[in-house]
């Protein structure tokens, strides 16, 4: 008699039990993976923004105690995935300075006040390997003045204190019945902007409030801004409304000196108040949220309130 000898397989749950045990062993390998390759990433910026520190502490010793202007002059460069962050003060008591490392998007930084490494980025620098930005108004607040702004056609303005939005300060334009239409406030480039170049994209914004219903526009004009005048579309307030307005605009070529200059104005007659403060004018066509030198991560380049700011985009 002959026997048949049958020939049998996995069983469906034998085969899931074995996908499962292969997605558990991946699961592991990965996450171990990803923690050494973490751990060499935080290394790296640490052993970076160390040794970039003792050369500005070595170039210091040589230099009467001052800092390095640029990491350049203390022979520290960008390697590889490691890339540095650097900002200095020569005429401050004490002298100050800061560097972060980055790689990839780990941070670390070292200060003269803080000698050893520390998780994150200097204020003012970017962060995670996202560059900062800057803040081209040198008053967005008119906390300590109203340099840079001024009336347009008939209305009133003036600096109050007031924390409707924000700080003790804010600028006040008192827009009459009837009178000149459009009329508001004018935000002048040569006492509140810096560093505008030629042929380049800004976005400008401004934190608005109206104690009416109204309609408001940004414009911003003169011989420097290509096409003449660029204005914002309608803004429309309900009373008592706190709205952000914002404008991108195209500078022209600036050889000659061409002026910019931007105005928060109103479109009818209608009576009232406006409240502004927190400008901001950003390189390119995003309008980032407000920062100034205050703002968490962020650092006046100069005399707080009257320079621009820098920081990672908030």
């Amino acid at each position: 008699m002959i026997s048949r000898r049958t020939k049998q397989g996995f069983t469906i749950v034998e085969l899931l039990i074995v996908i499962v045990v292969i997605g558990i062993l991946a699961a592991v390998t990965i996450v171990a993976y990803n923690g050494v390759q973490n751990r060499a990433k935080v290394a790296a910026a640490q052993s970076g923004v160390s040794q970039a520190s003792k050369k500005i502490m070595a170039f210091a010793v040589q230099n009467s105690d001052a800092y390095p202007i640029t990491l350049a002059e203390a022979g520290v460069q960008n390697s590889g995935d490691t890339n540095y962050q650097y900002t200095v003060n020569n005429n401050s008591t004490p002298r100050t300075y800061c560097v972060t490392a980055t790689v990839n998007t780990t941070n670390y930084w070292i200060s003269n006040a803080s000698t050893s490494p520390s998780s994150g980025s200097c204020p003012g620098h970017g962060v995670g390997g996202i560059p900062p930005i800057t803040n081209l108004v040198l008053n967005p607040t008119l906390e300590t003045n109203n340099l840079g702004y001024n009336n347009a056609n008939s209305a009133v303005f003036s600096r109050v204190a007031n924390t409707m939005l924000g700080g003790t300060y804010l600028g006040q334009v008192v827009l009459a019945s009837g009178g000149v239409v459009p009329s508001g406030v004018g935000i002048y480039t040569a006492g509140n902007l810096s560093g505008t170049a030629a042929n380049s994209t800004y976005t400008l914004s401004v934190d608005v409030y109206s104690d009416t219903a109204r309609t408001i526009v940004l414009s911003v004009q003169g011989s420097g801004v290509v096409g003449g005048t660029n204005t914002s579309p309608d803004v429309i307030f309900t009373a008592g409304q706190i709205r952000r307005v914002s404008i991108t605009f195209t500078t022209s070529d600036w050889s000659s000196g061409s002026a910019v200059l931007a105005y928060l104005i109103r479109t009818s007659t209608t009576p009232g108040t406006l409240y502004f403060r927190n400008l901001s004018m950003y390189a390119g066509n995003v309008s980032y949220g407000y920062a100034d030198g205050n703002s968490p991560g962020w650092a006046w380049t100069g005399t707080p309130h009257a320079s621009t700011s820098t920081g990672p985009p908030l």
